[in-house]
């Protein structure tokens, strides 16, 4: 994919943040096109290493930890940018946390195919439970339209399934536990873009309105023919959105 490069001169540190059952690599085609950008690797979402890989057991745990990750270069002086955060379903909800407790240090803020409050049915939580590679397939069918690429699909399930179920059950119990709905209108002063695809089945259209409609100037931006994982999904529209995006704010 064709690389774009941002200028260094605008100020902003481009992260991305997973969301459950995921890892960095759903974000390929973000990191590809935006030079300099990073996705961060959550706790416990390393695949194929194991030891000291737990993952956290609340969206608080991973703010503080995200918290941590981002300004360990601007407390050594090494990087003084503000940071751009763009997180995806459980990302979005870390991002969203991370914005209301330490919003002074973010430049903006992109919240992508998630919401305010993310409830988890009891049925698929037992499924996890009792079903682990089933509920993964039923989870991740359900992050894409019918026309997606199988092998997209595939590889998300792959994911899932290697970092294992006791990763999945933190991460939706996490989910399941988070409340923000009331928090919203705290957020004065960061900019935000709010993005989801128009069939996403996992965190409805609904959710990105209410978000919208209760974050000061939130821009709301849905794609069509997308589902929860919409920046793999439609990628050439997501990085499209996200860019004119930065240029407003540069």
């Amino acid at each position: 994919m064709e690389t774009h490069e941002i200028d260094t001169d605008t100020g902003y540190r481009l992260v991305f943040v997973h969301g459950a059952g995921s890892n960095p690599l759903c974000w390929n085609h973000q990191t590809d096109f935006f030079a300099h950008s990073e996705a961060v690797t959550l706790p416990g979402h390393r695949l194929y290493e194991f030891t000291d890989n737990d993952p956290l057991r609340s969206i608080n745990d991973y703010v503080l930890w995200l918290n941590d990750y981002l300004h360990a270069e601007r407390r050594s002086g090494h990087d003084k940018r503000k940071v751009m955060l763009v997180g995806h379903s459980m990302g979005g909800l870390i991002a969203l946390q991370t914005a209301l407790q330490f919003g002074e240090y973010l430049g903006g803020l992109v919240l992508v195919g998630t919401g305010a409050r993310l409830k988890v049915s009891a049925p698929l939580l037992d499924g996890l439970r009792q079903d682990f590679p089933a509920t993964a397939a039923m989870i991740v069918e359900n992050c894409f339209t019918p026309s997606v690429d199988p092998t997209v699909r595939q590889a998300n399930l792959h994911t899932m399934l290697q970092l294992g179920k006791d990763v999945a059950i933190a991460d939706f119990e996490a989910c399941n536990a988070f409340d923000a709905m009331g928090e919203l209108e705290k957020l004065t002063d960061v900019p935000t873009l709010v993005i989801t695809g128009n069939a996403d089945q996992m965190a409805p259209a609904k959710y990105a309105h209410y978000l919208a409609d209760h974050i000061k100037d939130a821009k709301l931006d849905l794609i069509d023919a997308a589902g929860h994982n919409v920046m793999q999904e439609k990628p050439h529209e997501f990085n499209r959105i996200l860019d004119n995006f930065l240029s407003i704010l540069v």
